[in-house]
């Protein structure tokens, strides 16, 4: 099952896919996100609420990194093809795979300018 969502704003065109997971992974929500960027002097950043109170791993060219996610005056850290975030239980948790080299913090997946 999936949902396409399309939008334009300002020059820009986004289609977002949201699909539920089959079989044994059905307890997984799948985003896919499509964004032709055309919109000059701007900056484009997709956010998600969720609470993260555990460490991140992120994606480098030189590797894997552990970094915090609770620290207020952090803001965006670099990141390359992916973030792994879990919730303080372990329970859930999120991963961000992408095909683009940019920074990201624990609620920003996008980020473009």
């Amino acid at each position: 099952m999936a949902v396409k969502v399309s939008r334009e704003a300002a020059g820009s065109k986004f289609v977002q896919t949201i699909s539920l997971s089959a079989d044994d992974a059905g307890r997984r929500v799948e985003f896919a996100n499509v964004v032709e960027w055309n919109t000059k002097e701007s900056n484009l950043k997709a956010t998600f609420a969720g609470s993260v109170e555990r460490n991140g791993y992120l994606q480098l060219d030189i590797g894997t990194i552990e970094r915090p996610t609770a620290q207020p005056k952090k803001f965006e850290v670099p990141s390359h093809q992916w973030i792994d975030l879990m919730d303080a239980s372990g329970d859930f948790g999120a991963t961000i795979l992408t095909d683009c080299k940019n920074g990201s913090d624990k609620r920003t997946i996008i980020r473009s300018g």
